[in-house]
């Protein structure tokens, strides 16, 4: 699989709204041929899931698909504004750092179509400002988040291989049927889905983990050391940005851990993030996991999640628990400009082979190898920082107004 810098495109999927009520109207899916499920088509960019969206039967947008945010967000405000249409009420939103609030309004009852579906009448938040990155971290527009309440009461399943949602038919699912899918119980809160798994930091150390499983997360394993006495940070991290989320850079390391239980799944010597929740701004009390599940480890799955009977089914693919590819450059990448082929440096990771060659945030990479950086997307630049140790990456940055050659010598230092 494809891997960039782990920190750089991290999640949307801990916003935490005020708990809403989604109203929708009453509609039928139609399935095609034998009616046992609807394909929807999704872009699978550094680990977030984009799907085209009409909203209001008339806009065409991009949401990025989050089983980890319990309700539907629109980032763009400009959109609402075309239409006469007034907020049922204003509210703040909890930036992914569960630090910062954002303004923000719902509104009621808009319509929103992804792909094959019917319009669905959706109660949306609407920031009043788009203070992500979501756009300079994909390489693409995007325009909103599908929470989990838009699935609310349906079997929806994800294949990460062939790049499509499945909207099962409820009446001819038949869970006896999933061959090799192994069967898990989930708890829902806030239409979030939960899962219980154990974490082992240590041979000799494991713990019974609440895990968030999250399709908007970009990454595979995060844990909150603060919410359990036996979650501790391993001795060998590195301190490094997360990634963006709607309060900015969120702060933490990046280790390993032992072992993830996951049912009868099992991950050993796991690349881990660690996060501390601060507790000056956040109860403890009021955080409903000590981690997430992000979509680095689901990819390795085809998934299903069952909400009407709170049940989840996933299929490992061959190798699921083989080493997670990661990049081994140290460097945080945006986009910008036309296209969104133009890249530059957010953040060197101390001690790495970025920092080893002398690149610094704000550097502009001009070139990658021969060519010009605008030939290449962000997929293909953050799959070549994740290549073999050894492997040397020659790049051409833009430093002020002088252009400096730069070689990048890939190393493991997680």
């Amino acid at each position: 699989m494809m891997r960039g810098s782990v920190w750089s495109i991290w999640f949307i999927s801990m916003i935490l709204f005020c708990p809403v009520m989604t109203s929708a109207q009453s509609f039928k899916i139609v399935y095609p041929k034998d009616g046992t499920h609807l394909y929807l088509p999704f872009t699978y960019v550094n680990g977030f899931i984009v799907v085209d969206v009409v909203f209001q039967k008339v806009i065409p947008m991009k949401f990025i698909v989050d089983t980890g945010a319990s309700n539907t967000l629109l980032l763009k405000k400009e959109y609402i504004e075309v239409f006469d249409i007034s907020p049922q009420r204003r509210l703040s939103v909890q930036g992914a750092d569960l630090v910062e609030y954002l303004a923000a309004s719902i509104y009621n009852g808009l319509y929103l179509k992804v792909s094959d579906m019917p319009h669905i009448l959706q109660n949306i938040i609407v920031l009043d400002e788009d203070m992500t990155q979501f756009e300079a971290l994909t390489g693409m527009r995007i325009d909103g988040i599908l929470g989990a309440d838009y699935f609310r009461n349906m079997i929806l399943g994800i294949d990460y291989v062939r790049h499509h949602l499945i909207i099962y038919n409820p009446y001819k699912f038949n869970p006896a049927k999933m061959r090799h899918f192994h069967e898990m119980d989930i708890q829902l809160h806030n239409n979030k889905p939960y899962i219980t798994a154990h974490a082992g930091i240590s041979p000799n150390q494991k713990t019974e983990t609440r895990l968030l499983i999250d399709s908007g997360a970009s990454l595979g394993l995060l844990l909150h050391q603060n919410t359990d006495s036996l979650i501790s940070i391993p001795n060998k991290t590195v301190l490094s940005v997360l990634g963006t989320g709607l309060g900015g850079d969120i702060l933490g390391y990046t280790g390993r851990i032992h072992t993830l239980q996951w049912g009868d799944l099992e991950f050993n010597d796991l690349i881990t993030h660690f996060q501390a929740i601060d507790t000056a701004l956040t109860d403890l009390k009021k955080v409903k996991r000590n981690g997430i599940l992000g979509n680095h480890i689901l990819e390795r799955f085809h998934v299903i999640f069952d909400f009407r009977w709170h049940k989840l089914y996933v299929k490992p693919h061959k190798k699921y628990n083989k080493e997670v590819a990661y990049d081994k450059s140290g460097l945080s990448i945006i986009t910008y400009g036309p296209q969104r082929r133009q890249f530059m440096v957010r953040y060197v990771v101390q001690g790495s082979a970025a920092e080893k060659a002398d690149i610094w945030a704000g550097d502009i990479i001009v070139m990658i190898g021969c060519f010009r950086s605008q030939r290449y997307s962000l997929n293909y630049f953050l799959n070549k920082l994740s290549g073999k140790s050894g492997k040397k990456i020659r790049l051409k940055v833009l430093r002020g107004e002088e252009i400096l050659g730069k070689i990048i010598v890939l190393e493991e230092y997680i």
